[in-house]
């Protein structure tokens, strides 16, 4: 058997924002919203990362909007970083798959030669900011094992300090697989989430609790695919060193203690 301990509290909050301070304490600079586009390498080691910024310049985070296809960059912004030790990649494998193309001596390493048969699978979330309460006091954490489409649900207001004095009684996000729902609209895909909500004893659906507003996206694009775990594919999946001197990967396609897709897998990586 094994320990295994979690965030109490948002991810951001926990682990990222903490590990982000200690960097820039460090003397580190964040620089946010770049697209890595290819590794620049000696055959042994990366000599530069060429960037530029992705457009639009503030791709989900300020418009709310995830591109379908590949993320599309701004003309004339391409750079290359250059002042590093090490170069740390954590992006979705798929993304990976995109870098250097026609590199053939990138992607000769023996670390790269099969992620390509890795497998990935679209998923769905949705957020419902309700000013009258679902009931999840009764659920103070995370709802696993719930109804598909939304196997996971979760109170936002209970987890994130900067919900705690906000206007709304409830902020429920959700996710789980688009598999077996591609055919119904937004609407259609909402209303059945509120009602498989609503459905779980001492709970509300949300769409009879004051709804203030709903988002939902469907997150089809190669970037923004969950990996599949499938059966035989552990050995297609790349560990955190590769070849390179100054190369490591990170993210939860890479093998790890959990090995299982989810954040904290990808943080043990």
């Amino acid at each position: 058997g094994f320990n295994l301990f979690c965030a109490n509290g948002d991810m951001v909050e926990c682990l990222i924002a903490p590990m982000a301070d200690y960097f820039q304490s460090l003397g580190g600079t964040l620089t946010p919203r770049l697209k890595v586009q290819r590794l620049l390498h000696s055959g042994q080691r990366i000599s530069g990362v060429e960037v530029a910024e992705p457009d639009p310049p503030m791709t989900h985070c300020g418009t709310g909007q995830w591109p379908d296809g590949t993320v599309a960059t701004r003309a004339d912004t391409s750079h290359v970083l250059e002042q590093y030790d090490a170069v740390v990649l954590a992006m979705p494998f798929s993304s990976f798959l995109e870098l250097n193309p026609g590199d053939a001596a990138f992607w000769s390493e023996h670390s790269f030669q099969h992620v390509e048969k890795l497998q990935a699978a679209p998923s769905l979330s949705c957020r419902f900011w309700c000013n009258s309460p679902v009931g999840t006091e009764r659920y103070n954490g995370i709802l696993n094992g719930m109804p598909e489409p939304v196997p996971t649900v979760v109170d936002m207001r209970n987890i994130l300090t900067r919900y705690a004095d906000a206007p709304w009684q409830s902020v429920i996000d959700c996710c789980g697989p688009l598999a077996g729902y591609e055919d119904l609209d937004d609407a259609e895909l909402i209303a059945l989430i509120g009602e498989r909500i609503g459905g779980v004893p001492g709970l509300s659906n949300p769409l009879e609790c004051e709804p203030d507003k709903v988002w939902l996206r469907r997150n089809i694009g190669k970037h923004g695919q969950l990996m599949l775990p499938v059966p035989g594919a552990l050995k297609y999946r790349p560990t955190p060193s590769t070849q390179l001197d100054n190369l490591f990967l990170a993210g939860d396609w890479i093998r790890n203690s959990l090995d299982i897709p989810t954040m904290e897998g990808a943080a043990r990586a």
